[in-house]
């Protein structure tokens, strides 16, 4: 399908309301990446669950002629990604340089998903960026054609544009849809450090162990399936997470954090995306309300939330 993304706007819509929107942040309960592909893309097979967790965007026609983004950041981590290289502002000069949009955007986001957890925090704020950027400008863009935008920013950004489970292939592209599991709790648990999502992929490219072969999808979609069943033996993995727990001194670290989560009576334990959040899954939110109590009395510098799956994209708050 051939998408025109050069839908000319001849004039700036009168001025509209700003847009609110929440931008969940979500985890990875099967993550294997595969051998690199000759553009330098590594295939991944994935399972992701937004949560109802994350990013708040407002935004609206800017006044001067400029695209900002306002950080508030609440996040558990320190960092704060300068506006240029902020996937929001990117978004905004991407959208407009391709729908010749002539208006600009100004951003407030608050940020509540730390940077380098894999979480997908700046994915999910750049995915709710454009949905308000589209809307704003009198929707010029389609779906697809949006996703096709996404791609450009990030490999995962297609994803937070559907706002439901899925099973993602491709480089994060082919996004198939899963039923909705909207009684699991979850508790996040930040290590307090960041993981280099490069580096990770540096570490995956050097091993020699025969890995970055397909898993058995038919067991992991599965799995998925039968998580409310209450056993505790899934075929989930995270192709980062051993390499992780070799690492001398952030290893012994991971694998803390997974015992204290595992001994907390959770269904599955296990890594998000490339780290360093890790994540606890419960068979109701009660549960993960009571474990985040108990792991906070014990987190040794680490930084806990608890949390639950999201059907849809969510019309609630987040609250730190």
């Amino acid at each position: 399908m051939v998408i025109d993304l050069g839908a000319k706007m001849d004039k700036i819509p009168a001025m509209r309301p700003g847009i609110t929107l929440n931008a969940p942040c979500k985890i990875n309960l099967h993550l294997r990446i595969l051998n690199r592909r000759g553009d330098g893309f590594h295939p991944i097979e994935s399972v992701f669950v937004p949560l109802d967790f994350g990013d708040t965007l407002s935004v609206s026609l800017s006044s001067i002629g400029t695209n900002r983004v306002h950080l508030e950041n609440r996040s558990f981590g320190e960092d704060v990604i300068p506006q240029e290289t902020n996937l929001v502002y990117r978004a905004a000069e991407l959208f407009c340089e391709k729908t010749a949009f002539k208006g600009r955007f100004e951003t407030e986001l608050v940020k509540r998903v730390p940077a380098g957890a894999g979480l997908g925090g700046g994915s999910s704020d750049a995915a709710a960026a454009l949905k308000a950027f589209n809307t704003l400008a009198g929707n010029p863009l389609d779906r697809d054609a949006l996703a096709l935008l996404a791609l450009e920013l990030g490999s995962d950004v297609p994803f937070f544009l559907y706002g439901q489970s899925a099973w993602v292939t491709g480089r994060g592209e082919i996004i198939e849809p899963l039923p909705y599991r909207g009684d699991m709790g979850v508790v996040l648990v930040f290590p307090g450090f960041s993981s280099d999502t490069a580096g990770a992929y540096r570490l995956l490219d050097a091993r020699s162990d025969g890995a970055g072969t397909p898993g058995n999808r038919e067991a992991i979609l599965d799995g998925f399936k039968d998580l409310s069943s209450g056993k505790k033996a899934f075929p989930f993995q995270n192709d980062f997470l051993p390499l992780f727990l070799q690492d001398k001194t952030r290893g012994p670290v991971y694998a803390g954090i997974l015992d204290v989560l595992e001994k907390s009576d959770c269904l599955f334990a296990g890594l998000s995306g490339s780290g360093s959040a890790c994540f606890g899954l419960y068979a109701d939110p009660d549960k993960a309300l009571q474990a985040e109590k108990r792991l906070w009395r014990i987190r040794n510098g680490c930084r806990v939330k608890s949390t639950f799956f999201l059907a849809c994209e969510t019309k609630g708050m987040y609250n730190l």
